[in-house]
Parts: structure tokens; C-alpha cells; sequence
């Protein structure tokens, strides 16, 4: 029999990658958006962070690729609340957005519940989603994100 060593895998706690969300979290998804792309299916590009909507600032606004259809990212190193939720609904209202993602490190039934409620009342030309950033290490290797579509 093969004694194949393999490592050990280990989830991360997001918040012990990244202190901040404006400094560490929002930066890293603008510069990474491929892989965010890639898990939800829809290639799209960044043009700003920290966007000015109103009194109120979103976190990544973007197109997708080939329209002019407004994609706006928010995102949380802790679970998923009605704060959030709130801002991106106004977000989404402000700049008419058609792709509305909400990235949060943990994420709850009833906020899950809201997402598909959403996309369940909303056109076809309108599609949210709710992605956690799963942080994954094997043995001492660098953190790697895996993006999880609630």
C-alpha cells in the first residue's frame, strides 16, 4: 500500500486574514474580481471602489463585460444584518444596478431567505447574490479564498 503524505486543510476565520474591510477586504475583491466572477458566472469588470451613492459609499461599483448593466459589490467580515441589506438596496436603487453581490464572512437563514426572495420579485434584468469567502490553508501554505454562492 502507498503512504501518500498529504496536508492538512484548515478553514480560516476571515477577519484573521483581513483587519479591515475598507483597507484589506474591498481592495483584495477589486484586484481578485476574476475569481468572484468565475464562482457566480458573470464576467464583469471594477471602475471604482468606495463609490459615492448619494450621502452613502459602496464598496465596488462595475459593469458587466460587453453592456453597460451596473454591478455593485458590498461586503462584511462578519454575518449578514439589515444594515447591509439596507445599504444595498439603496445602492441598487441609486445606480440601477443590475448585478447586486453581498460578500459576507458568515451568512444567515433569513438573509439567505431575503436574497432569494429578491431575486424571486425582481425582472430578469436584475440578479442578486450572496457569496461567503471561504479562507482555506493547507499546513502553513499562504490562505487561500474560495468564493461559496449562498
Amino acid at each position: 500500500m502507498n503512504n501518500i503524505a498529504l496536508g492538512q486543510l484548515k478553514i480560516l476565520d476571515p477577519r484573521g486574514v483581513w483587519k479591515s474591510e475598507e483597507k484589506d477586504v474591498t481592495p483584495w475583491i477589486a484586484t481578485n474580481v476574476d475569481k468572484l466572477c468565475e464562482v457566480i458566472g458573470i464576467p464583469f469588470t471594477v471602475d471604482q471602489t468606495e463609490k459615492r451613492v448619494g450621502g452613502y459609499e459602496l464598496d465596488i461599483f462595475g459593469r458587466v463585460e460587453g453592456t453597460d448593466a451596473p454591478v455593485i459589490i458590498e461586503n462584511q467580515l462578519g454575518a449578514t444584518d439589515h444594515k447591509h441589506l439596507g445599504q444595498l438596496i439603496t445602492y441598487a436603487s441609486g445606480l440601477d444596478a443590475a448585478l447586486i453581490i453581498w460578500i459576507a464572512a458568515e451568512v444567515t437563514d433569513e438573509h439567505r431567505a431575503a436574497v432569494e426572495w429578491l431575486n424571486k420579485s425582481t425582472t430578469d434584468e436584475v440578479s442578486f447574490f450572496l457569496v461567503r469567502p471561504e479562507v482555506l490553508q493547507i499546513d502553513n501554505s499562504k490562505p487561500a479564498v474560495k468564493f461559496v454562492v449562498e
